[in-house]
């Protein structure tokens, strides 16, 4: 999800559904999308600059600029990467949820 901090303005072009994934992950990644989803609507998208700033205010922010900074700067972002990963991330979501229902887990 380091993409969506490096390219926040791709916010706008996730859907609610996407919002609602990444808003209710646990921990720090749940705090850092609901402040891009917060700022989004407040000032628009932010260039990396602008948000890592932002960010190191944040009790969390020293762990999302580590995993932002831990990326390989020739890997460029796609939009489709995130998108993919957002489908394998409510695809676990709803298994962990599935395995609870069936009482294996």
């Amino acid at each position: 999800m380091w993409a969506l901090l490096l390219e926040s303005g791709w916010w706008s072009q996730l859907g609610a559904e996407d919002h609602e994934t990444l808003c209710a992950l646990e921990g720090w990644h749940g705090e850092a999308f609901r402040l891009i989803d917060r700022l989004s609507v407040d000032e628009g998208a932010l260039p990396w600059a602008a948000l890592r700033e932002r960010i190191g205010g944040e009790e969390w922010g020293a762990r999302a600029v580590a995993l932002v900074d831990s990326e390989d700067p020739a890997i460029e972002p796609s939009l489709d990467d995130l998108r993919a990963s957002l489908a394998q991330l409510r695809k676990s979501a709803a298994l962990r949820e599935s395995m609870k229902v069936l009482g294996r887990r």
